[in-house]
């Protein structure tokens, strides 16, 4: 009875490969438009830059991480490296609303109220995705939950290392400008 409701099929190496040549459209149109909802809510350029530099630069580390262990990119991945653009954008933006928008307390309160919040959200995903690696047997969920595995770690790090920089230096800029 079980074996009635399974099926099996395969595809061709041409429509893999027209799935890979589309999902980077559908990556450039992620990244126009992440842009323009950024500047539309930040009424700035370099909030919505940064949030995009910083989301480009976890993909792109994703990617690095991936070539060096010699791991390939295919159909099951580039959901899951669209699943990391959008955690990406979302914590950029959680940081940059926190620097930029919010005016009660100092910066560095504000950063610190980030960061919890932040570390909040990304040890709970990492707890997650780690489970699921350990406990799943199926390869397509294993490289899902590593893609974004590599890609919580790189957003931790661009974030903080990268985002909020950008975003310390445009605050101090906008001050003394004032």
């Amino acid at each position: 009875m079980l074996e009635e409701n399974i099926s099996f099929g395969s595809q061709s190496s041409v429509i893999g490969d027209n799935f890979i040549r589309e999902s980077g459209w559908l990556f450039l149109i992620g990244f126009i438009l992440m842009n323009i909802v950024s500047y539309l809510y930040f009424k700035d350029i370099i909030p919505a830059l940064s949030i995009t530099i910083s989301t480009l630069t976890d993909i792109i580390g994703v990617l690095a991480v991936f070539n060096l262990l010699g791991v390939k990119i295919g159909v099951v991945t580039i959901g899951a490296l669209l699943m990391i653009m959008g955690y990406s954008t979302d914590s950029d933006i959680l940081l940059a609303t926190n620097i930029i928008k919010k005016t009660e307390g100092s910066l560095k309160e504000r950063m610190i109220s980030a960061l919890k919040t932040e570390l909040t959200m990304n040890s709970t995903a990492l707890i997650t995705f780690i489970i699921m690696y350990l406990l799943s047997s199926v390869d397509a969920i294993k490289q899902i939950s590593l893609v974004l595995i590599v890609g919580m770690l790189f957003d931790l790090l661009n974030t903080w290392l990268q985002n909020a920089s950008i975003q310390r230096i445009y605050m101090d800029y906008k001050g003394r400008k004032k």
